[in-house]
């Protein structure tokens, strides 16, 4: 019911929001197609960035995450969003005609880059985990926003964000999903880290 009433919300301010595209289109944000390649974009990204610089998911694995992900993609309105890597893999083949080069997308990626956001040494880490977001966009995505090598990981960077990556991925956040999760089943905050790893999307 909290989610419901936190979604219904974003909902309408997304009825509010319309617009017209620089070469004359008009917009609105709640319409079905955006919201569909939003919901798209995002599970594509955050099932890539865990299998890239966490732990390496299987096909079916990946698969049952973009499925899990559309009750609350219906909620959204996004009524299209895929449910499996073919699904996406129809809806970027079918997107790619439509997408074009926007200065917005390299000035906000010059700005991630140049705007100091972590404090301390973490700042250290802004621009390798900037260049492996970058590099989780396909290939051809990248070369229609003009996005070449220079904004791409290092090899050694991939390798450390990995380790990074995968260390944290077992850290006990209170408050954050898993432990939430498990309190909600009356089970210790830490109970899906005890012991060994029987399931990578646990």
């Amino acid at each position: 019911s909290v989610a419901e009433a936190m979604i219904a919300g974003i909902g309408r301010q997304h009825a509010r929001v319309a617009g017209t595209t620089p070469d004359g289109q008009a917009y609105r944000a709640d319409d079905v197609a955006l919201l569909d390649w939003v919901q798209a974009t995002a599970s594509f990204g955050f099932l890539s960035a865990y299998d890239a610089c966490v732990t390496p998911l299987t096909g079916s694995e990946m698969d049952r995450g973009f499925a899990e992900a559309a009750p609350a993609a219906r909620l959204y309105g996004a009524l299209g969003a895929p449910q499996s890597r073919a699904a996406w893999q129809a809806q970027l083949t079918a997107m790619l005609p439509q997408l074009e080069p926007s200065a917005i997308v390299l000035e906000f990626l010059t700005l991630m880059r140049e705007t100091r956001l972590a404090p301390g040494p973490f700042s250290r880490l802004q621009r390798p985990l900037l260049r492996a977001a970058v590099g989780l966009v396909p290939e051809e995505v990248r070369t229609v926003l003009g996005l070449g090598p220079e904004w791409l990981p290092r090899p050694f960077e991939a390798a450390a964000i990995r380790l990074a990556g995968h260390a944290v991925d077992r850290l006990v956040v209170p408050g954050a999903p898993p432990s939430e999760a498990c309190l909600r089943l009356g089970l210790p905050a830490d109970w899906l880290y005890r012991g060994p790893v029987t399931s990578r999307t646990g």
